[in-house]
């Protein structure tokens, strides 16, 4: 059986600096992904926080928009009942007058 070429000690040291080098970029490689999938994951959970601190904040807006809704037409609605007094004593006081020579 035949030997394959012989390789000299600095060839070796050479082919397995560069199989060392190669696994150490894949792992540096990895390590960056994970760190960069990590972050990602961080930066959606802060949106997510985020997201959930505006729909409460929402909730509220809309509840004080509907009281304050409610709070005008409480006001609207004693304005017509005052305008329709006026209107009342208005025909009345004629009648009152009559009445009362």
């Amino acid at each position: 059986m035949a030997r394959g070429p012989h390789k000299s000690k600095a060839a070796k040291a050479k082919s397995i600096h560069r199989f060392r080098t190669k696994i150490l970029k894949k792992k540096r490689k990895a390590v960056y992904e994970t760190g960069y999938v990590e972050a990602l994951e961080k930066r959606i959970n802060i949106l997510e926080e985020k997201v959930k601190n505006l729909e409460e904040d929402n909730v509220k807006l809309l509840a004080e928009r509907n009281d304050a809704i409610s709070d005008l037409n409480d006001k609207v609605a004693r304005i017509r009942a005052l305008e329709m007094d006026q209107e009342l004593n208005a025909r009345i006081r004629p009648a009152l007058k009559i009445i009362h020579k």
